[in-house]
């Protein structure tokens, strides 16, 4: 790597959160403003941020976006399956997503700049929904697979 680009992660690391509530996940619509994927029906997530050392965990990188995005409190609880995609802007980007169980509920959901809208699916609606992509879908089935066996 450049030496002057040594603080730089060669992969933004990525987080999704898999929650069930009952026989539905919690899906969002992401902002159209997004470079990624906006507009489309994804999990709730985002980038592992590098600024501070203690912070570096996956699992607290997932239940801060989580709490950030829609103001529910998660605990990770299995990691589901990792993957690799070059996005718009050029980054090589690890997307990692892990089986989540809700730990605190505000009175209501909320949502972030990044996302247009929250709502809970069955993994019928995930798959006939016309903004979900393949990596979704493969995604849910994976999820939904390992929900079964617990």
């Amino acid at each position: 790597m450049p030496e002057n680009k040594s603080l730089l992660p060669y992969f933004i690391v990525n987080i999704e959160a898999a929650i069930r509530k009952e026989n539905r996940w919690l899906m969002c619509i992401r902002s159209e403003k997004e470079s990624q994927a906006g507009g489309m029906l994804s999990l709730v997530g985002g980038k592992l941020e590098y600024s501070d050392p203690v912070k570096f965990s996956i699992e607290e990188a997932v239940k801060r976006e989580v709490l950030e995005e829609t103001g529910l409190r998660v605990s990770p609880i299995d990691y589901i399956h990792s993957s690799i995609f070059i996005s718009n802007k050029g980054n090589h980007v690890l997307d990692i997503v892990y089986l989540c169980t809700i730990t605190g509920e505000s009175d209501r959901m909320k949502t972030s700049d990044e996302i247009q809208e929250l709502k809970w699916m069955t993994i019928e609606e995930i798959k006939q929904h016309p903004r979900a992509q393949k990596w979704l879908i493969d995604s849910i089935k994976l999820v939904e697979d390992l929900y079964k066996r617990t």
